[in-house]
């Protein structure tokens, strides 16, 4: 089941199963999270589970058949939106991927994960300065979300500022070691570093 939801989280069923086992062995911690994800995906709509599953799966045109269809007979929605550009950009659409996200943002500009997409295909198009100025807007959020760090220092590196790149690696590797220092901890993906 692990496995399972490692290569392909839009799976209700394999969370539900997942958050009984776990109750069961008294994992309390791993039971919170497969509750956790469960919860998320019963909240949206049985459409965009199925194309978030299609797309885990790499069946893009059915993602994208299934989400379009969604969003016409129901409206468009952030999160949809969203969705759908990850598919396009997998698609090899990146410029469609691009408006998409340009204009989810323009309505709801609080929406991080769409704004670190947008900033992730602003980076694949080789756009360093846009994409540093994303991510720098993120990082003003969360100064400490290696996500978030990792994708300015790439922008930085795109852009030959290798300057403020050396203190930031140094930050990532120094997090990285006092991870590995701590005993590793196990959740639904497997060993955690």
């Amino acid at each position: 089941m692990r496995e399972a939801v490692a290569l392909n989280p839009a799976l209700p069923a394999c969370w539900d199963m997942l958050e009984q086992l776990y109750r069961l062995r008294g994992e309390l911690a791993e039971t919170s999270i497969a509750a956790q994800r469960l919860a998320a995906l019963k909240q949206l709509p049985p459409p965009v589970v199925v194309a978030q599953s299609l797309l885990a799966d790499g069946d893009l045109e059915p993602a994208e058949d299934v989400l379009t269809d969604h969003l016409r007979a129901a409206g468009e929605t952030v999160g949809a939106l969203r969705l759908l550009a990850r598919i396009r950009l997998e698609r090899g659409a990146s410029a469609d991927a691009e408006a998409l996200l340009a204009a989810i943002l323009d309505q709801a500009p609080d929406y991080h994960e769409a704004r670190f997409d947008y900033a992730m295909v602003l980076l694949q198009g080789q756009r360093h300065q846009a994409a540093r100025r994303e991510a720098g807007r993120l990082l003003a959020l969360a100064p400490d979300n290696r996500a978030y760090l990792k994708l300015y220092g790439a922008a930085c590196l795109g852009l030959g500022d290798f300057e403020p790149v050396i203190d930031l690696y140094a930050r990532l590797l120094a997090g990285l070691a006092s991870r590995r220092t701590r005993s590793p901890t196990f959740g639904c993906g497997g060993p955690t570093p």
